[in-house]
C-alpha cells in the first residue's frame, strides 16, 4: 500500500476542521492514558519484573535441567480494554464520529501493540511500565483519519476531488451529526508527475484504501493523504547465479562490477562535492560572523543562535537521502537489464570518495554519508524484484 499527499486547493471553514484535529489529539493522548492507568490497577510491571526474574533464573540453568522456558501472559492490549476505551471516547468526545473513534481506537491500538523500546530487547509497552521510557504524547494537532466506506476520490472532467463523509457536523441527541464535505486537490504543475497516481484512483483502477485530511503548520496550508492498493508489479526475470557487485570508488562515488566487467554508476560525484563544500562554508561563516549578527539573533537563546547550523545539517541529510534514492533506482534498472538475481555490497572502507568529496582540510566535520540508508533504501526497492541483497 502507498500514500499520496496532495495539497487541497480551496479549504472552507478551516476553524471546525482545525478543531476537530485537536480533538483527535486529545483522543490520542487519553487513550494512552487509560492504558497506563488499567495496567497500573492491575500491577502488571510487578508481573512483567517476575517474568523477567525467572527467565533469567532459566537461562542461567543448565540446558539439561531446565525444563519448560516461562511464558508470559500478560496481554498488552486486550478486547476488554479496547471496549472500555471506546465508551469512554464516545462520552469524553461527543463531537466526534463513532467511525474517526473507530479508526482512531485501530490505528492507535497497532502502534501500541508493535511499539519498539529505545533501547534493549523489549517491547515498547513493557519499557514504558518499567520505568524506561515515558508515556508517549501529542502536543500539535493530528490527521483526521477517514476509511474507504465514508471517502471518495472522482474526476469531474475539470480536476481532481475527494469526498468525506460523516465526520463533523451539528449536534444531534448528543452525538455528532454525520455531513460531507468535498475538496478539490491540486494535481497540476510542479507535482503533476508526483500525482499521477491519483488519476488511476480516481478512475478505478487502483484500488482505494484511504484517506485522511491533515494542516501542515510550517507551510499553512491543508493536504489530504490518499491511500491506495497499486497494482502487483510483474517481477522481472533474474538468474541468481548472476551476481551484481557494488563498492565505493576512490575517485568516484559508486562502482559496479558485473559480468566480469567494472563501471561507474551515479556520475563522477562533482555534486557530492560541491554541494558538502557549500555547506561547510557557510556554516564556518557563520561560526566566524556570529559577531556581526544583528542584535535579534543574539541573547535570545541557544535554540534561536544555533538555528542556522540545524537548516545546514538538515539540507545534507536531505541532499544524502535523495542521492542514495537515484543510486538504489538507476541500480534496480541495471540489475533487470543484465538480469541479476543478487547484489552484494562490498565493505565500506573507511576514505572513499563519499565520505571526503568535499571536506575543508584540518576542519572536522559531521557530513559523513548514510551507508546504513542507502542498504536500507536497496533492499526494499530489490525484495519487490526477488532480487537478494548482501
Amino acid at each position: 500500500m502507498k500514500c499520496l499527499k496532495l495539497e487541497i486547493d480551496r479549504m472552507d471553514d478551516t476553524k471546525a476542521w482545525y478543531a476537530l484535529m485537536d480533538s483527535c489529539k486529545q483522543l490520542t493522548n487519553r487513550v494512552w492514558q487509560l492504558w497506563l492507568v488499567h495496567h497500573m490497577q492491575a500491577d502488571t510491571a510487578c508481573k512483567i519484573r517476575d517474568h523477567l526474574d525467572a527467565l533469567a533464573k532459566w537461562r542461567a540453568t543448565k540446558s539439561a535441567e531446565r525444563g519448560a522456558k516461562p511464558k508470559l501472559t500478560l496481554q498488552c492490549l486486550s478486547t476488554e480494554l479496547m471496549k472500555l476505551m471506546y465508551r469512554d471516547c464516545t462520552q469524553s468526545f461527543p463531537e466526534l464520529h463513532t467511525r474517526t473513534i473507530t479508526l482512531l481506537l485501530n490505528i492507535l491500538r497497532g502502534r501500541i501493540v508493535t511499539r519498539k523500546a529505545a533501547k534493549g530487547k523489549l517491547s515498547g509497552w513493557m519499557a514504558i511500565l518499567l520505568g524506561h521510557e515515558s508515556l508517549p504524547s501529542c502536543t500539535r494537532p493530528i490527521p483526521v483519519p477517514f476509511d474507504r466506506a465514508n471517502s471518495k476520490v472522482w474526476h469531474d472532467g475539470k480536476g481532481i476531488h475527494v469526498l468525506v463523509r460523516a465526520q463533523r457536523g451539528a449536534e444531534n441527541n448528543g452525538r455528532c451529526k454525520g455531513i460531507e464535505s468535498t475538496f478539490a486537490l491540486l494535481t497540476t504543475g510542479k507535482v503533476s508527475r508526483y500525482a499521477a497516481p491519483i488519476h488511476a484512483v480516481a478512475a478505478g483502477e487502483m484500488r482505494m484504501k484511504g484517506c485522511s485530511i491533515m494542516y501542515a503548520p510550517g507551510r499553512r496550508k491543508w493536504f489530504a493523504l490518499i491511500a491506495y492498493e497499486p497494482p502487483e508489479e510483474v517481477k522481472p526475470e533474474v538468474d541468481e547465479s548472476r551476481i551484481l557487485f557494488l563498492h565505493p570508488g576512490r575517485r568516484r562515488p559508486w562502482l559496479v562490477r558485473v559480468d566480469g566487467r567494472s563501471f561507474g554508476v551515479a556520475g563522477d560525484g562533482s555534486a557530492i562535492r560541491y554541494r558538502r563544500q557549500r555547506i561547510l562554508t557557510e556554516r564556518l561563516n557563520r561560526q566566524n560572523n556570529y559577531r556581526w549578527t544583528a542584535t535579534s539573533t543574539k541573547g535570545h537563546g541557544r535554540k534561536r543562535a544555533l538555528a542556522g547550523f540545524f537548516k545546514l545539517s538538515q539540507s545534507w541529510n536531505l541532499f544524502a537521502k535523495t542521492y542514495n534514492q537515484q543510486v538504489c533506482a538507476l541500480l534496480a534498472s541495471i540489475a533487470k537489464e543484465k538480469t541479476c538475481g543478487r547484489i552484494v555490497l562490498l565493505n565500506r572502507w573507511p576514505g572513499r570518495y563519499l565520505e571526503l568529496a568535499g571536506k575543508i582540510p584540518a576542519r572536522q566535520d559531521m557530513t559523513g554519508w548514510p551507508w546504513y540508508q542507502l542498504e536500507k533504501m536497496l533492499r526494499d526497492i530489490m525484495h519487490p524484484l526477488g532480487i537478494s541483497v548482501d
